[in-house]
């Protein structure tokens, strides 16, 4: 697998598009176990339109804002900073956030949609230097990108659902399509 931070990557006589190149909204976060290529969806968690979790990838830098309204607190959730991804393949790959600038205002408490107890999940986001926390993405076959969450958390502790084992994803929309 191979990084970079740029608009794209060549080698041989394949060329990958960046494909993060878009603004994305936080549509829900699933939890698999073990992962999303090889699991089973164990827990979803639907984002209410009271919160607002926008990522913003440009060709060598990203943008993350969460905003929670309806709050006594107001909580608002910021980063920047700079990313490098690898590929498996055009539409699947790794990335890992660097040189980040971090201001996390506070969790966000989120229903599991079959009715589980709510849970509070936290919205910031941890700077991965290391290639193996690398975290795992995807475009699913709705143009959507399933993005690894880089938080630790690990689903419900719900010993019947993820028992907080699973492998969470954020379902982003692309703002553009």
């Amino acid at each position: 697998m191979l990084l970079f931070n740029s608009c794209g990557l060549r080698q041989d006589s394949e060329s990958y598009e960046n494909v993060l190149l878009d603004t994305w909204n936080l549509a829900e976060i699933k939890c698999y176990n073990p992962n999303y290529t090889s699991g089973n969806r164990l827990e979803r968690y639907v984002i209410s339109n009271l919160i607002t979790v926008e990522m913003k990838f440009t060709p060598r830098s990203f943008t993350y804002a969460v905003t929670e309204t309806g709050n006594t607190e107001n909580c608002i959730t910021a980063a920047n900073g700079g990313y490098g991804i690898g590929y498996i393949n055009a539409k699947e790959g790794s990335v890992r956030y660097k040189n980040m600038n971090l201001n996390i205002g506070c969790d966000i408490e989120v229903s599991e949609s079959s009715g589980g107890t709510p849970v509070t999940i936290p919205f910031g986001l941890s700077a991965l230097e290391d290639d193996a926390d690398a975290l795992y993405w995807t475009i699913n076959t709705e143009s959507q990108l399933v993005l690894q969450v880089s938080t630790g958390f690990q689903g419900s502790d719900v010993g019947t659902l993820c028992g907080e084992e699973c492998i969470c994803y954020g379902i982003f929309s692309s703002k553009t399509n």
